[in-house]
């Protein structure tokens, strides 16, 4: 898996995502309204703006990671939901949703790999750090 790295947008679906909604995200997601602030046009494309070079740098990650290097298009045309693209709203809104879909993935794979599972992600402990999540976890084991 490739280790991309933007601070600036990890930080901000991080801050539409909680923890708790992880499951959600990655069973139905975005396109099934997991997320609440990212249901509508206005507030898609308003994120796209704001973060989009890191989700732009994100999308040619993700291509290069499937062994593609030199057709981005052809890789966003394969995104689930381009079928449905007609404005340039629609494709902001399809690359924010890859890129909430794709970070909300690694965020899962890192929580896993620290040995905690979804299933101990509820919204009592969403707002605690990882490090106090796994003492938390930890203590409720002993």
């Amino acid at each position: 898996m490739a280790s991309y790295h933007d601070d600036k947008l990890i930080a901000a679906v991080k801050a539409v995502v909680p923890r708790s909604n992880y499951v959600n995200v990655n069973y139905g997601g975005c396109g099934s309204g997991a997320v609440g602030r990212l249901i509508y046009y206005r507030d898609t494309v308003a994120f796209h703006d704001e973060h989009e070079e890191a989700i732009w740098d994100l999308v040619n990650e993700e291509m290069e990671s499937y062994g593609e290097t030199d057709n981005i298009v052809g890789f966003i045309a394969c995104l689930n939901g381009a079928e449905n693209v007609g404005s340039m709203d629609q494709f902001k809104n399809l690359l924010t949703w890859f890129a909430v879909e794709t970070l909300v993935r690694r965020f899962t794979d890192e929580l896993e790999n620290d040995g905690i599972s979804l299933d101990n992600c509820t919204e009592e402990n969403d707002d605690l750090s990882l490090e106090d999540l796994k003492a938390s976890l930890n203590s409720e084991e002993e």
